[in-house]
């Protein structure tokens, strides 16, 4: 969708389209206007949720057909019936289930933007916070190839309380935040509300400055020692969503080091843009 909006080419709409009917008809099987995890499966995840809110509402401005914003407006109703009923705890990561997921908080910024969450009573300024207390960690990175050391703001998967390994930054994640702070800096410019747009442009540039001091050489024959960046200040460990992070610090990461990119340039994947 996003190559179709910059180059204005829709070779790929008709593969959009059909990729859109097989999410629409498991959508329909299911209660609610939820999206499963699979046609196989019976959980239900927030990020696969947003991420179809996000692709029905790119559809729906691209072709203008009335069929994919009914299946955005079910998948945030969803979202909200299931996923954003706790005061406490402002984002589940899926139906029933309660873990803290970082990526689901600022995705749901990218996804479904600072009004429309306040239009749905929910405090885009409250989710960002509840990361940050949560998630937010302070870790030494030993750069790949010396012993030098180096400290490192940014976010974890999940609330290093939950996890024996001690805390981790995700680049990817970390820079998720960083399009998310960037997205509220945007929105309290246009109210005219500068001190806020200051605040959150203050910590989109600090953690991007973070983000850039973990930038490595790429060891690989292809990245012929060119910048990118690991996936996580730490390899092999436990994520705390059933997952490990990758074997080899010395190896780049394609979406830490293309989030990274958007986080740089302001640009949001799950938002069309003109």
């Amino acid at each position: 969708m996003q190559y179709m909006q910059f180059t204005k080419d829709s070779s790929y709409l008709g593969l959009a389209e059909s990729i859109a009917e097989t999410i629409i008809n498991l959508q329909d099987q299911g209660s609610g206007g939820g999206i499963r995890g699979g046609p196989t499966v019976g959980w239900y995840s927030t990020e696969h949720n947003l991420d179809a809110y996000a692709f029905f509402n790119m559809l729906a401005k691209a072709t203008g057909k009335s069929i994919y914003s009914t299946a955005a407006q079910k998948a945030v109703s969803w979202m909200v019936n299931n996923t954003y009923d706790r005061k406490d705890l402002p984002v589940k990561r899926g139906k029933g289930d309660s873990t803290i997921a970082t990526d689901t908080y600022a995705w749901s910024i990218a996804a479904i933007g600072p009004e429309k969450l306040l239009s749905l009573n929910m405090d885009p300024d409250k989710i960002l916070e509840f990361v940050e207390e949560n998630c937010r960690v302070e870790v030494n990175f030993i750069r790949p190839g010396s012993d030098q050391s180096v400290k490192i703001k940014g976010f974890d998967f999940a609330p290093q309380r939950h996890t024996a390994r001690g805390g981790v930054v995700s680049s990817e994640w970390t820079a998720q935040m960083v399009v998310s702070y960037k997205i509220m800096e945007e929105f309290y410019a246009k109210k005219g509300i500068q001190a806020k747009a200051a605040l959150y442009n203050q910590k989109a540039q600090m953690y991007l400055s973070e983000l850039g001091k973990m930038i490595i050489s790429s060891a690989s024959p292809s990245g012929q020692g060119q910048g990118c960046l690991p996936y996580a200040t730490l390899d092999q460990v436990d994520t705390g969503h059933g997952w490990a992070t990758p074997k080899g610090s010395h190896t780049g990461s394609v979406s830490g080091t293309a989030y990274t990119l958007f986080a740089y340039y302001g640009f949001n994947p799950l938002e069309l843009k003109e």
